[in-house]
């Protein structure tokens, strides 16, 4: 029995994934042009997700996420004990005067569980931010920090796991990450969450932060995670 990875069922989850974090429905060939992949290939994984209820067409013929999409949803939120060991902790301290952000990596992004506005309610912040880009994230920086130097180069690219590496030594040092945007002066902290880390947790939006304000951001984020983790 071959132990290589399933290349098929690799690039139909590929597939489902890119269909159901898409804000509009999307045609195989524009799919296929998003993923790299041949279009013959992207149409006929996408009508089998169509035919167990992952994906339907409308009426232009446009693929979107099929209500299997909402009840793997919903099993992944029930046997999730990141998720139920996180929301009560979260929802203790909302609302703040700034971004509360947990999120986990998927690929080279940080797909967010949750991510409260400035002085937003608990359910508002649930599935609400797309995904992004997980070297201009400082959950993703946090998370790609505590993976091999190969694993990260494998996620990001050799150009850009080089432009990385400085910083993600320091990460490694410190044990949280801060990003500083040169633009508007806005911070964001993350820390991880777990050992070994499955997520991470950040505050962001955050301006005119002192080294004191800045320490005691980590702390609290610290001690939150710990809570998590528990």
């Amino acid at each position: 029995m071959s132990s290589q990875p399933n290349q098929s069922l690799i690039d139909g989850i590929t597939c489902l994934q890119s269909l159901a974090a898409s804000d509009q429905p999307v045609r195989g060939r524009e799919l296929a042009r998003q993923l790299g992949l041949d279009p013959t290939r992207v149409n006929r994984l996408l009508r089998t997700l169509k035919s167990i209820g992952l994906a339907v067409q409308n009426d232009h013929r446009a693929y979107m996420p099929g209500p299997g999409i909402h009840a793997l949803a919903s099993q992944a939120i029930r046997g999730s004990d990141l998720f139920r060991n996180a929301l009560p902790v979260i929802d203790e301290i909302m609302p703040l005067p700034f971004i509360v952000a947990l999120g986990v990596l998927w690929q080279d992004k940080v797909s967010y569980l949750f991510h409260g506005l400035p002085n937003s309610s608990l359910t508002s912040g649930i599935g609400s931010f797309p995904l992004y880009d997980a070297c201009h994230s400082s959950i993703g920086q946090v998370l790609m920090a505590e993976e091999s130097d190969e694993a990260i180069e494998l996620r990001l690219g050799a150009d850009r796991f080089k432009a990385m590496t400085p910083k993600l030594e320091q990460i490694r040092r410190e044990g949280f990450a801060v990003r500083r945007d040169a633009d508007s002066g806005e911070y964001s902290i993350a820390v991880p969450v777990l050992k070994p880390a499955q997520a991470g947790l950040a505050f962001s939006r955050l301006y005119n932060q002192s080294d004191k304000d800045l320490e005691q951001h980590i702390h609290h984020l610290q001690s939150l995670s710990a809570r998590i983790s528990s």
